[in-house]
């Protein structure tokens, strides 16, 4: 028992640098528009993400329970070496059906490590009984995802400057770094269902129960999975926003640097910030912070525009690892890596449906209505999740 928890211990460290590399993909604000650079449309763009939450929707819940069965590293080990694949499709790709193929691929990668790194990682502090102390790791380790995401768009901001085949191959090694560490983590016990199919259909069911079962964690759901949504659209078509305002892709990199350098603080501070304030201002300054600005975000100057844009786009830096928190304390871990991959699926469907018919309407109305039915959505979402909240007392 001792040995296995010296051995546990060693995930720790190497879960701080897992975050870190997890998001260097180094084109993380370059893609949309090296995808506009090989002659795709907004909405043919639109169409590609669409794609990829398509794949994520339809392998979400199956990988998922695949993780709870076969181990949550061996799932995440498939997931990386197929990241690799990815961006070496992504490198390659000159057609909206290659990049069709490349976003789908990524999609089904996704879903090996969704959930299964979560429950990893979670399960590991609960084997060595100190749980509690996830809620502060929490934001470290989001720090440490925004600080990865800072080198990422640094080094391909300068990359780009060489050209787009150099981003691509600075991908493909980072994601290569990150297969080597996935192999040093060990997998902490917990109660495996059985390794058949009704002991997987016993899996889905009761990891959708987890989730869907209790009224408050159905609702962090719904209120998570939107601010999510609009968080990830706001920041994706910024890309060709700032760049139809004059940004290069260099600039456009350097200004979600900027942002990533203000979310290390953010993510840090976080879970501080929620204790004084309470869990119902929480909700409400995290929506409201988002939803607000976005609605001058498009017709705004360029001086305020990148003000905004700094604020808008750090929301998901505040709310992100305390939604994990509030979350991942409820579930067992018996069911934790399906139950992570439910939250994951309803992210998927969104992103889905509503990402190309984002891209649509930008091309066919402008970027300014959009934004501002994005915030509308995103205040109104706020308001009807803190009355079922405080109906629920627990605001």
């Amino acid at each position: 028992m001792q040995n296995d928890e010296e051995i546990l211990k060693k995930n720790i460290p190497l879960f701080y640098i897992y975050h870190f590399l997890s998001q260097i993909r180094v084109d993380n604000v370059l893609w949309l528009l090296y995808m506009q650079y090989r002659g795709l449309s907004l909405l043919e763009i639109g169409i590609c993400e669409a794609i990829l939450h398509v794949s994520g929707l339809t392998f979400e819940i199956p990988t998922g329970a695949i993780g709870d069965l076969i181990g949550r590293k061996r799932s995440m080990v498939i997931g990386a070496g197929l990241f690799i694949v990815t961006y070496t499709f992504m490198l390659f790709a000159h057609s909206f059906w290659n990049f069709a193929l490349a976003f789908f691929l990524f999609g089904f990668s996704m879903t090996f490590v969704s959930g299964s790194d979560t429950a990893l990682i979670y399960d590991t502090y609960k084997a060595l009984r100190i749980e509690t102390n996830y809620k502060k790791a929490a934001g470290s380790f989001l720090a440490l995802l925004v600080l990865g995401e800072l080198f990422s768009n640094v080094s391909g901001g300068f990359l780009s400057r060489i050209n787009w085949a150099a981003v691509y191959i600075g991908a493909i090694i980072s994601r290569s770094l990150f297969f080597i560490l996935i192999l040093f983590l060990e997998e902490p016990p917990y109660e495996k269902s059985e390794k058949n199919f009704r002991g997987y259909l016993t899996l889905i069911k009761n990891g959708a129960q987890q989730i869907f079962g209790v009224s408050f964690l159905r609702w962090i759901f719904v209120f998570w999975v939107g601010i999510s949504f609009l968080g990830a659209s706001f920041r994706m078509y910024s890309q060709t926003f700032l760049g139809s305002k004059g940004l290069s892709p260099f600039w456009v990199s350097m200004l979600f640097t900027i942002s990533a350098l203000l979310g290390v603080i953010i993510a840090k501070t976080a879970w501080r910030i929620e204790e004084a304030m309470g869990r119902r201002n929480f909700f409400l300054f995290t929506g409201f912070s988002l939803g607000i600005p976005m609605i001058f975000y498009g017709m705004a100057p360029l001086g305020i525009t990148v003000a905004l844009f700094l604020l808008i786009s750090n929301v998901e830096n505040f709310l992100d690892p305390l939604m994990d928190y509030y979350i991942n304390k409820e579930l067992d871990s018996q069911y934790r890596a399906t139950a992570n991959s439910f939250i994951n699926m309803g992210f998927s469907v969104s992103m889905a449906f509503f990402f190309p018919i984002l891209g649509y309407s930008m091309d066919k109305f402008g970027y300014s209505v959009v934004f501002i039915i994005m915030g509308l959505f995103g205040i109104t979402l706020t308001l009807i999740s803190a009355r079922k909240f405080r109906k629920m007392r627990l605001l």
